[in-house]
This record gives C-alpha cells, sequence and structure tokens, in this order.
C-alpha cells in the first residue's frame, strides 16, 4: 500500500449553527486537504492539547498514553486506510509491526496524533479521493461522502432555499448513491 503523509492543519467551525467542527490536514506540500468531521466537544479536547494548558498532564488520555509510551516506545503511527458509513477507517499502529494494527475513530486518532506527536498517514488512493485542491480563499470544503444522513439532508434543503441547483443535484445524486447502496446490501 502506497502513502502519503498528512500534516494537521487546524479546525474550523461550520457556521450553520451545528455542533460540527472540521479538522483540515493537507499533504506535505500543502497542495491537497482532506477534512475530518468532529463535534464542538472533540473538537475542545483537541483545542486543549494545542494549548499550553499544564491541564492535559492529569487527563486521562495523556495519562495512558504515557504509560504506552514507556512501556511500548516511540515508533506509533496512524493511518486512514479506508472509508465505510461516512467514518474513515483509521488505524493505529507500531511501524516495526503494522499487522498488529488496531482500529479507532478517526477524531481519536486526531487526538492521539496532535497529544503525542504521532504521525498520520493516508492510503495514497484515497487521498486522491477524498481530498481536494487547497482553495485560494480559505474555505474547506468536505467530500460528501464524509457527511452523515441528516448533514447532508440539511445541506440539500440549504442549496435548494438558496436556489443553488446545481449543488443540490450533486447532493440529490449523493442521496440516491446511499439509498441504492443500502437497498443492495439488504
Amino acid at each position: 500500500m502506497s502513502r502519503e503523509r498528512l500534516v494537521f492543519k487546524g479546525m474550523s467551525k461550520l457556521v450553520d449553527g451545528s455542533d460540527v467542527v472540521l479538522l483540515a490536514f493537507t499533504d506535505v506540500e500543502g497542495k491537497r486537504q482532506l477534512t475530518i468531521l468532529c463535534n464542538d466537544m472533540e473538537a475542545s479536547e483537541i483545542a486543549l492539547r494545542l494549548s499550553s494548558d499544564e491541564r492535559v498532564n492529569k487527563k486521562l488520555p495523556d495519562v495512558l498514553w504515557r504509560l504506552v509510551k514507556a512501556n511500548a516506545g516511540e515508533d506509533w503511527e496512524i493511518t486512514i486506510c479506508g472509508v465505510r458509513e461516512g467514518q474513515y477507517d483509521t488505524m493505529l499502529s507500531r511501524h516495526a509491526f503494522p499487522v498488529d494494527a488496531l482500529p479507532l475513530y478517526a477524531v481519536d486518532a486526531v487526538l492521539l496524533s496532535v497529544m503525542a506527536d504521532i504521525p498520520v498517514f493516508i492510503d495514497s488512493k484515497l487521498m486522491a479521493l477524498q481530498s481536494v485542491n487547497v482553495g485560494r480563499d480559505g474555505r474547506i470544503a468536505i467530500p460528501l461522502n464524509v457527511l452523515s444522513d441528516d448533514m447532508l439532508a440539511a445541506a440539500l434543503e440549504k442549496a435548494i432555499s438558496e436556489e443553488d441547483y446545481e449543488h443540490a443535484s450533486y447532493l440529490r445524486d449523493e442521496q440516491r448513491r446511499r439509498v441504492e447502496e443500502k437497498n443492495s446490501s439488504e
């Protein structure tokens, strides 16, 4: 499997009033961007690790990580290897022992990466499918297949109300694709 290294670039809250926060990553060159969705609570945990707040040293994830590191070394990495039901398949592994990889939620992988400075990689083919070109306007784009069904429906409703019919047709097509996929798997 060919992989690319990802660089965490920051967080951005959606302006629609929801509690959705976008976690932005780019490739090493900064040309392609990948986003992972999380909620306000998860984002606040990540933001706490990005700050210089001393309280993080006593939080359970940080204490547990220090125990793991003391007993298992430092050669850990995170790999995003697929997408299933709107969620990225993410694995934590030791560089020397990738067959012993442990699955974890993508948002938890981001938290672990930020708090423990663990590198994040993504399958190159998946990066090509899921990432978008980094825009000059600073806006973050999201691949439709990582939106929840509720978010997709809300985005479709908004596109129709704003008379953005081209965008609405893409959203409708994604809804139909999901329905067909669910029907074929039953």
